[in-house]
């Protein structure tokens, strides 16, 4: 949605002023506000009174709010799982690992080329790819294979709370994949639903088993095993030191 973007991530396509694709994307990542300067973005943004609602002005810029920007929303369609073709993501759902530990952190890149390939299909912005979920959920090899299976309209997600490290929310589409607009990291867990799975374009993706579901960013072990070298360290350095200091 401007004529000189940044193009800060390497590998993706960037189109230059495409309102109907900015609009699309804006919803997908949960964005709340818009900002303006230019006269033609302006002239754009009054063209569409139903999407975006002017909400504060100092000096050139002008501030919009858009009428959709739920975090949390119930897929419309089926989502599918990436597989590199031997059957990675099948396994890893039922070892309960993740599939880097099976083929390699290859399959990561793998995916994350597949993205780039789906954010540029903006028909498909709809249709999600997860890099890991339930057995049931179909699995594909590429872009043409992604089924389209509608799943209905869930207006189902309320009393969305955010905080540094966590979210929650309660949902009455139990079973039904729920799309989270929060980047996807693997210290992110999840009460009352399974997941969170990788998604599309770089999300995360739930599968709901109760009403309400948390999700929080939690240390890996790695992580506790660095905080505890990192004590025992000191621990054996800063007497040695101090021992050093005081020498005359």
């Amino acid at each position: 949605m401007s004529r000189k973007p940044s193009n800060p991530i390497p590998g993706l396509k960037y189109h230059t002023f495409d309102f109907e694709r900015g609009i699309e994307h804006l919803e997908l990542y949960g964005v709340r506000y818009y900002v303006a300067f230019s006269e033609e973005a302006l002239a754009e943004v009054a063209e569409q009174p139903d999407v975006f609602e002017e909400v504060a002005v100092s000096g050139p810029f002008h501030v919009y709010e858009l009428p959709r920007f739920d975090l949390v929303d119930v897929a419309t369609h089926q989502p599918a799982v990436y597989e590199d073709g031997r059957g990675a993501s099948l396994f890893s759902t039922v070892l309960g690992v993740p599939q880097s530990i099976i083929t390699g952190e290859d399959l990561a890149a793998e995916f994350g080329e597949l993205a780039f390939e789906w954010y540029e299909e903006i028909e498909l912005v709809d249709r999600l790819v997860a890099a890991d979920g339930p057995p049931e959920w179909p699995r594909i090899e590429g872009l043409e294979d992604l089924p389209l299976v509608p799943l209905g309209e869930h207006d189902a997600v309320t009393n969305v709370v955010i905080t540094d490290d966590t979210l929650t929310f309660d949902t009455t589409a139990i079973g039904v994949p729920h799309l989270v607009k929060i980047s996807y990291f693997p210290n992110w867990k999840a009460e009352g639903a399974t997941g969170p799975y990788r998604a599309t374009p770089s999300l995360m993706m739930v599968v709901p088993t109760s009403e309400h579901v948390e999700l929080s960013f939690e240390r890996t072990w790695a992580e506790w095993l660095g905080i505890l070298m990192t004590v025992v360290g000191l621990a054996v350095t800063l007497p040695f030191a101090w021992r050093q200091m005081r020498k005359p």
